[in-house]
């Protein structure tokens, strides 16, 4: 007589197969992100304010854009550090600071716009566009991921996730990658 498995180990396995997967996934897949090195997929868009944003505009300048979600926990954690470095580069003409939302929902720039006033936040916030044409182009497969362009206009550095667990943390790393960026010849 054969024993078949019960739930529980049935569970147990599934769940085992699934860890497994996403170690592997996360160790060898692509992770998504344009590729380093390459021009940045061009970006003409409005912001939240209703301001026009075309990142051809933007040669010249270090831009960090990050792609994020109101539901989304890991960007929640990393909007603080988002918002401190906007302000530290508010008045320099090197950097720019922006985000992509990439929500969607009824009546969604009113909806954004009352969660950044709750929030506190004033950080540029680019609208993805409803087919996601920006997250296509730049190959986000998950949120948060930030692409820091060079002043060439080429793509200088990708994270997906989180770099740290804290906004001190989390600021540090991209501000180093905002001071590399810079420091690349053109």
């Amino acid at each position: 007589m054969s024993r078949g498995f019960s739930l529980f180990e049935t569970l147990r396995w599934i769940a085992i197969a699934v860890v497994c997967g996403a170690l592997a996934w996360s160790l060898l897949g692509n992770r998504g992100g344009p590729e380093v090195g390459a021009p940045a997929p061009p970006i003409a868009v409005e912001t939240l304010s209703g301001q026009p944003f075309d990142l051809a505009e933007q040669t010249g300048r270090v831009v960090v854009l990050d792609f994020w979600a109101t539901w989304c926990p890991p960007c929640l954690k990393s909007l603080p550090a988002l918002e401190k470095l906007h302000h530290r580069y508010a008045d320099d003409p090197a950097v720019t600071i922006a985000s992509v939302n990439t929500d969607v929902m009824p009546d969604r720039a009113e909806a954004l716009q009352r969660w950044m006033d709750r929030q506190g936040y004033t950080f540029p916030v680019l609208l993805e566009t409803r087919n996601k044409a920006l997250s296509n182009a730049y190959r986000v497969q998950s949120i948060p991921t930030m692409v820091v362009v060079g002043k060439s206009g080429r793509v200088f550095d990708v994270q997906v996730g989180l770099p740290a667990n804290d906004v001190e943390g989390i600021e540090a790393h991209v501000e180093a990658r905002i001071r590399d960026a810079l420091a690349e010849a053109p």
